[in-house]
């Protein structure tokens, strides 16, 4: 009886331990639709979509480290956590824009054109990834870890969080932080965009180099 219990105890044990990646990963997903749907009906709440925010920016350091230490990497795990990845930076950049544009007009107009246009560029670049991505998992093609894929998310997530930061102190304290931030945030669109080219090339290469 006592090592049925403990058999039952280590099958519940284990599939814990190779979904953990994964909750984790859902956890960031939630607190990632959680900021759009703040953004439409409490756009006021900034410092909850901050902490939305830095959720799914910890959960997105975390599940891609926890899958490789206990050898639980699966093609649902990546299709997820890219998902998550997508779901934060797209509609959050456009969110930011347009529910937040209040912030964008007081900027001067070399500096509110070259932001929106960052932030399109970067939309329309996320978009073409995601497609080139799924279509190389869809040829069950063999793609190797991307390190710049990674180092442009990070970058995108710390825009997006380093901007909604910004706009939570400049409301809640009246202090204008987020004319200054916006300069780094336009040299972290600048390096994301052009990291974002360089995974597409990989994507590229790895998908002509794949047999038919």
């Amino acid at each position: 009886m006592n090592e049925k219990v403990k058999t039952e105890e280590e099958v519940i044990r284990n599939w814990y331990l190779r979904n953990l990646a994964n909750f984790i990963t859902y956890i960031g997903l939630i607190s990632t639709i959680g900021i759009p749907v703040i953004a439409f009906t409490a756009p006021e709440r900034l410092w909850i979509m901050v902490t939305l925010a830095l959720i799914a920016g910890l959960s997105d350091l975390l599940d891609g480290a926890i899958a490789k230490i206990l050898k639980t990497t699966s093609l649902f795990g990546a299709l997820l956590d890219r998902l998550r990845d997508k779901v934060f930076v797209v509609p959050n950049l456009i969110i930011l824009i347009l529910v937040y544009r209040w912030a964008l007009k007081d900027l001067p107009f070399l500096l509110f054109t070259s932001t929106i246009t960052l932030a399109f560029v970067i939309i329309f670049l996320e978009l073409l990834l995601l497609i080139n991505g799924w279509i190389i998992m869809m040829k069950k093609v063999r793609v190797e870890p991307n390190k710049l894929a990674k180092a442009k998310t990070d970058s995108l997530f710390l825009v997006i969080i380093l901007w909604l930061i910004s706009l939570a102190i400049q409301t809640s304290f009246k202090i204008p932080v987020f004319q200054f931030s916006i300069y780094f945030i336009n040299i972290i669109l600048l390096i994301a965009g052009f990291l974002t080219v360089l995974s597409i090339a990989k994507y590229y290469q790895e998908y002509i180099k794949s047999p038919d």
